[in-house]
């Protein structure tokens, strides 16, 4: 890595191991001192192959490195592999961000690089121009008419969807993996004082580039990833109850796709859903989504179960469903 870190004594060039599938989806990797990884490539690749960072990767049967040392560490703990020993430019793209963002200087939020690769991020950035260019939050009556979003293969089940920005500013997706965790970020907004016990959720937000903090603004800027127009450049902010604000993993960046194309997919025909938000029989889609990862199969309802006669579907007259309006962008 090309950054030096300091303040534990004397500085030193950080060394990174990561391991990567032959498309260059990062499926694990570490940092540690100069000399102090080779000896722990063996138990971090074991812990890859058990669980990679991309779910469903399937385990390696050849596994090629750039160093004659590690390619002799890994043939005497893996046996029962193919180590080869060659040029890796996989990893180009995954050192290039890294030390992309190390130049910009200390962030003040990290948006995706160097923990996620480029080709996820792309693919995040177009499902969520794909949602934005549909004006989902002219399609949602209000933030008290949700979903229940399910995609086993990425741990999720049951959990409960929101979308702001029905007054025309604020766009953004909500996503809290239980219940629990929408009941914690309620309680929070009614209670100022509970500021400091964030609740855990996924938020997909939507910003003019102006707005985004530099490093975020620097990153986009720099990649050319698509967006649906000035005010729609997406970013994940994730919350966790343990740690805080916290930067995203591949598979938040995996789940946000998902989420998104799901999402897209199922308001292309918005009537079932107004008729299930207003007193009508609930709407469950089951269907497959593909993501940079590979097919997800996700179940998407209406209303979330938990909130079945709650919410705003007894305020609308008989027969009427939400406003018609254009889109935040549609004049752009």
């Amino acid at each position: 890595m090309g950054a030096w870190v300091t303040g534990e004594g004397e500085g030193y060039r950080p060394e990174f191991l990561v391991w990567t599938s032959t498309e260059g989806l990062v499926l694990g990797g570490e940092v540690g001192r100069p000399g102090e990884l080779l000896g722990r490539a063996c138990a971090h690749l074991r812990a890859t192959i058990a669980e990679p960072l991309v779910p469903g990767a399937p385990s390696p049967r050849i596994v090629r490195v750039a160093s004659e040392e590690l390619a002799r560490v890994l043939r005497a703990g893996f046996p029962e592999l193919t180590v080869e020993l060659g040029p890796t430019p996989e990893l180009d793209a995954v050192f290039a961000g890294m030390n992309a963002a190390l130049a910009a200087g200390p962030p003040s939020e990290v948006y995706m690089l160097p923990q996620v690769p480029v080709p996820a991020c792309r693919a995040f950035c177009e499902a969520a121009a794909d949602l934005y260019r549909l004006s989902p939050w002219h399609l949602v009556p209000s933030s008290e008419d949700m979903f229940s979003f399910t995609a086993q293969s990425l741990g999720v089940n049951d959990a409960l969807v929101t979308l702001l920005g029905q007054q025309g500013d604020g766009f953004a997706v909500l996503f809290f993996p239980t219940l629990a965790a929408f009941d914690d970020f309620a309680t929070g907004m009614m209670d100022p004082g509970r500021a400091d016990h964030p609740p855990d959720v996924l938020a997909l937000n939507f910003d003019s580039l102006a707005n985004l903090p530099d490093n975020v603004r620097i990153e986009l800027e720099a990649q050319g990833w698509p967006v649906a127009g000035p005010n729609a450049y997406p970013y994940l902010l994730l919350t966790d109850k343990k740690v805080g604000q916290h930067p995203p993993a591949l598979r938040d960046v995996t789940l946000a796709e998902a989420l998104a194309r799901a999402l897209t997919k199922v308001l292309a025909d918005p009537a079932p859903l107004h008729l299930a938000w207003f007193g009508g029989p609930p709407v469950t889609a089951e269907f497959a989504v593909e993501t940079q990862a590979g097919p997800v199969d996700v179940r998407i309802c209406a209303p979330h179960p938990a909130h079945w006669g709650a919410g705003t579907m007894d305020e609308a007259p008989d027969g009427e469903g939400p406003a018609e309006g254009r889109g935040p962008d549609e004049d752009a």
